[in-house]
């Protein structure tokens, strides 16, 4: 009878068992997945805070907040021309929650100028290209001149004298500087910073004398009158700054189709869900429509861009091809 009993009180202990586990199994499988974002994002940005690349992550992180609810919050990993950000981003934990504001530098420019720890292709996920640049030619203002071709004549005055700032080697405003002296015939001596408002704070105190650069890293300067903007390497004026004629029409056609634009885009950890990609893709196209979202990059002098993921991920190639293809021709090296 023991025996009976004690079989019996075993069948219906494993029977209760398993209808727990069975019960468990049917709610995991019908639950809704977990709502995105339910914790902070962090938006890594590779250079201090104040560029250009930190406005572009700045209004980016305020628009994704708005549109999902949840926190987006701009880190900024200041080092190595964005390398460190990238490297870092690159080996995060795909889940959605590290993602990066890219711009030209580490993933078009940089790959040509050294050997590094990540592939820009191959270790993230491209979620959309957020804006371009045009690149602004500006000068301290104890510079007597005008015009490019005022510099031209006063930097063959003066060769060897003058220098020019950029946020970092192998940046965009870098490889234009170095590309616009040299096509101008202009003597100027490259001064590297870890950021466009460090270049900026020296450009103002006359430490260098000119720099190339987005008028989104100047835009306070040159309506405090502490800098002196002289043209702009775009198809028109900007908007915010009419009186600034193009290089085009300073008379240099050859040098603008020299300089390239900055961009920027919205990458994540290679891995991350295609659903957060094209979520967050999504979102951001979403807050183009908002005029203020465009007011906004327009102060700025950013051109909005957009795009989808598959379309953004198919301009990488070219991109990188035509920058590095300049970095060849300087002959410029990392250090």
């Amino acid at each position: 009878f023991r025996r009976v009993l004690f079989r019996s009180i075993t069948r219906f202990i494993c029977l209760v068992l398993a209808s727990l586990c069975l019960v468990s199994v049917t709610r995991a499988q019908t639950a809704k997945p977990a709502a995105y974002p339910n914790k902070p994002v962090r938006i890594i940005v590779g250079f201090a805070a104040g560029g250009a690349t930190d406005v572009v992550g700045r209004i980016v992180a305020q628009k994704l907040g708005e549109a999902s609810g949840g926190s987006f919050i701009v880190e900024n990993r200041p080092g190595a021309s964005a390398t460190l950000a990238a490297e870092m981003v690159a080996k995060s934990v795909p889940d959605g929650y590290t993602l990066m504001i890219a711009a030209t530098t580490s993933h078009s420019v940089m790959p040509g100028l050294t050997k590094l720890s990540y592939d820009p292709v191959r270790d993230f996920g491209a979620i959309s290209q957020l804006a371009t640049s045009p690149l602004l030619l500006a000068l301290h203002p104890s510079l007597p001149v005008r015009s490019i071709g005022d510099l031209a004549k006063l930097a063959k005055a003066r060769p060897g004298q003058l220098t020019f700032g950029a946020g970092g080697t192998g940046t965009p405003p870098h490889l234009a500087g170095e590309l616009f002296t040299r096509a101008a015939g202009l003597s100027a001596v490259h001064v590297p910073y870890k950021g466009a408002a460090a270049a900026a704070t020296d450009l103002i105190a006359n430490e260098v004398q000119l720099m190339i650069i987005g008028y989104a890293s100047l835009r306070g300067q040159i309506q405090g009158n502490l800098v002196r903007p002289i043209a702009v390497a775009a198809s028109q004026r900007l908007a915010a700054l009419p009186n600034v004629p193009t290089v085009v029409e300073s008379g240099f056609a050859a040098i603008d189709a020299e300089l390239n634009r900055s961009w920027w885009g919205l990458f994540a950890p290679r891995g991350t869900p295609d659903l957060v990609i094209q979520r967050m893709a999504g979102e951001y196209r979403t807050a183009l429509a908002d005029s203020e979202v465009q007011a906004r990059l327009r102060e700025a002098g950013l051109i909005s861009i957009g795009n989808s993921p598959a379309e953004f991920a198919s301009l990488l190639p070219d991109q990188a091809a035509r920058w590095q293809s300049i970095v060849k021709t300087l002959g410029l090296k990392f250090n």
